[in-house]
């Protein structure tokens, strides 16, 4: 029963993905990216404050392949969620005696906003996005929810290996996270949460308790579920075997 709702849940995620690819794929695409420049992995840090609705976002992009030989620009989304708003973009490559590119998102209204950018121009196999998310927590009586939008570079990726994407987000030690989306985030070290995917997803998200007040989350429902189930059937079964035994005794 639990890993039946870890599927269904992990088919959500996949669902949402291919809605946020579907939308990226309405604009027009990244010239000759498909033989030149893929994604070998994505690394996101970022460090949630108490007494601050920003958070501070890092993404660390590792390419396979030559980005010099790419022709055109190569656009960056980000997925337009409730009222955060992303800001402070930059654009560096480690190493490289090249200044960091300052970026602005655009895109009006729409729920997807974008930023071309010359990587052929940057050079380099790893790339680093840096942005603060403004307005990204939601906090409401005690209950918290941080909502961190991905930058996504418009690259086909390597491949889906269990390590394609990597998040670790910091959080106050004295929240009580209820759950997380992707739900494959763990309680790594006090107050780090972290985790492995194969794909990189629009966004990601914690909802917490910052009053030490406990509520349930899906975790600790599909657990209860579980442990609930196994109780009733062992309970039918000690009723049959009951039964069984009255009967041959008779």
């Amino acid at each position: 029963m639990r890993r039946g709702g870890i599927r269904a849940v992990g088919a959500a995620l996949a669902c949402s993905l291919g809605v946020a690819s579907a939308v990226s794929g309405s604009l027009a695409p990244s010239p000759q990216i498909i033989d030149s420049a893929r994604i070998a992995s994505v690394a996101m840090t970022a460090a949630v404050a108490p007494g601050q609705t920003g958070v501070e976002v890092r993404l660390e992009y590792r390419l396979d392949g030559d980005p010099g030989t790419l022709e055109g620009p190569v656009r960056i989304h980000a997925l337009g969620i409730g009222d955060t708003e992303v800001g402070d973009l930059r654009l560096l490559v480690p190493g490289s005696s090249i200044e960091p590119r300052a970026l602005t998102l655009t895109g009006g209204q729409g729920v997807v906003r974008s930023a071309v950018v010359d990587l052929a121009e940057m050079g380099g196999d790893v790339l680093v996005l840096s942005y603060r998310v403004s307005g990204a927590l939601d906090l409401q009586d005690g209950a918290v929810r941080a909502r961190l939008p991905l930058l996504i570079l418009d690259l086909p990726q390597a491949g889906t290996t269990r390590s394609t994407f990597r998040a670790a987000i910091s959080v106050p030690e004295w929240w009580r996270v209820a759950g997380t989306f992707p739900s494959g985030l763990r309680a790594a070290t006090p107050g780090v949460w972290s985790g492995d995917l194969q794909v990189v997803p629009a966004f990601v998200s914690i909802s917490a308790r910052t009053d030490a007040r406990w509520r349930p989350g899906l975790p600790w429902a599909l657990d209860v579920a579980t442990v609930l189930i196994l109780v009733g059937v062992s309970f039918v079964g000690w009723r049959h075997l009951s039964g069984v035994v009255r009967e041959a005794r008779a």
